[in-house]
């Protein structure tokens, strides 16, 4: 086994460190907002379509709105120019 190191950030620090590598913050987000439900519960709602959809559309809009609230932290960024 490979020993590593992880870091956890907020959105903020996130931010400052971006800035600091010359790099444009364009969209953040999470992942696994309300997708961490048990497997049979997922099962469950993928079986029914419409529920399904709802809750895909829901999953995007919390981890979009909340990039906080998620198991990760994902960002875009770009180099300015």
């Amino acid at each position: 086994m490979t020993p590593h190191a992880a870091d956890m950030m907020t959105l903020a620090q996130t931010e400052v460190l971006l800035h600091g590598a010359g790099l444009e913050p364009v969209a953040f987000s999470a992942t696994d907002c309300l997708l961490a439900l048990p497997d049979a519960r997922l099962a469950a709602l993928q079986a029914d379509p419409a529920a399904w959809a709802a809750l895909l559309e829901a999953e995007v809009e919390a981890c979009t709105r909340n990039p906080e609230t998620g198991g990760h932290l994902l960002f875009a960024a770009r180099r300015p120019g």
